[in-house]
């Protein structure tokens, strides 16, 4: 999963992160989580978008 975030800081970004793999875990548990994160410059360079 590409997670493609804006924050002020990546202390931020990786405090989402890990909310969302939380999240992911709760609801389909057991599952394998691997997030990459990208700044949104990132993912538009890829052709990715929000």
């Amino acid at each position: 999963m590409h997670l493609i975030v804006d924050p002020p800081d990546v202390e931020t970004a990786h405090r989402i992160t890990e909310e969302v793999e939380r999240r992911l875990e709760e609801r389909f548990n057991p599952v394998r989580i691997l997030i990459h994160r990208d700044t949104r410059d990132a993912g538009n360079e890829r052709g990715l978008s929000r």
